[in-house]
């Protein structure tokens, strides 16, 4: 879910995008997605194939329709970034602040969020070890990283949380 629009994944694999389309955030390009996310005013999805899209005013705003080559198996976005998982566990991210965000090592889950409580356009991931490790904007970490055997991951506006192997959630 964008802050004014949501899309959805339906079954046969294309997005429906519903809400405000004043940034042209509910245009979805046309054909079979695996995964999507959005925020503000822009979403990205992987495609069938696991090459990305990105769609909306701000991906062409904040430099995100520039897509890096696939494959992918897992996208996140934040208001200005976005940063996405290669089947190897690695890391490519663009936009705004693009590839100098991007920290090394391998991971499973990434989530982005950004509002209160937080100063950034901040992106978090689950590292395959099982720890998590958050970083933003141009910046490699903002020092949170919490140990832990964490499984799953979600932010959105002013919140993010984890999901350990037991099931408890935490959200720092």
């Amino acid at each position: 879910m964008g802050r004014t629009f949501a899309c959805a994944l339906r079954q046969d694999g294309t997005i429906a995008c519903w809400g405000d389309n004043a940034q042209q955030q509910t245009q979805a390009p046309s054909g079979k997605f695996l995964g999507l996310a959005a925020r503000d005013g822009f979403a990205c999805g992987i495609r069938s194939d696991t090459t990305l899209a990105c769609w909306g005013y701000y991906a062409n705003l904040f430099g995100l329709s520039s897509v890096p080559a696939g494959p992918f198996k897992q996208v996140a976005v934040a208001s200005w970034n976005a940063c996405a998982i290669r089947p190897d566990g690695t890391l490519a991210c663009w936009g705004e602040y693009g590839s100098a965000a991007t920290p090394p090592g391998t991971f499973t889950r990434i989530a982005g969020f950004y509002g209160p409580g937080y100063d950034y356009d901040t992106m978090c991931g689950i590292h395959t070890d099982g720890f998590m490790a958050c970083w933003y904007d141009g910046a490699a970490s903002i020092g949170l990283t919490v140990s832990g055997n964490f499984t799953q991951i979600g932010g959105g506006y002013g919140a993010m949380c984890v999901v350990d192997a037991g099931g408890s959630v935490s959200c720092p």
